[in-house]
């Protein structure tokens, strides 16, 4: 399996090099908010769907995204074009809040991940 390139902090990272901090809100308490997209044909399927139901789920437990909807999309497809191309992908976007935040809606991490299975 080939290493896949992720999104991770603002940065495009190799899977040998991801991190997440053990004191992440999202890690250890489930702080977070997550969304599933599978590629068809190496598109996102329903991408602003997916992304709509994103904020949705942030507005409900009170996460306050300081991207906008289309920057979330932008991340996504790049992250997307930095993999191969040989097998369709499933997208997981989850953004937590860091240990630094604690629960001021501040610091929010955001994770783009990728599974080829």
């Amino acid at each position: 399996m080939s290493n896949l390139i992720h999104f991770l902090n603002g940065k495009f990272v190799s899977e040998d090099k991801l991190l997440i901090s053990p004191r992440d809100l999202g890690f250890t308490r489930g702080y977070a908010v997550a969304d599933f997209i599978v590629t068809y044909n190496h598109q996102p399927f329903k991408l602003s769907e997916h992304v709509d139901r994103l904020f949705k789920s942030a507005e409900i437990i009170g996460l306050q995204i300081p991207w906008s909807k289309e920057q979330i999309s932008l991340w996504v497809k790049e992250t997307l074009d930095k993999n191969d191309k040989d097998t369709e992908k499933t997208i997981k976007i989850v953004l937590s809040v860091s240990q630094l935040a604690r629960l001021k809606n501040e610091g929010i991490e955001d994770v783009i991940y990728y599974d080829n299975s």
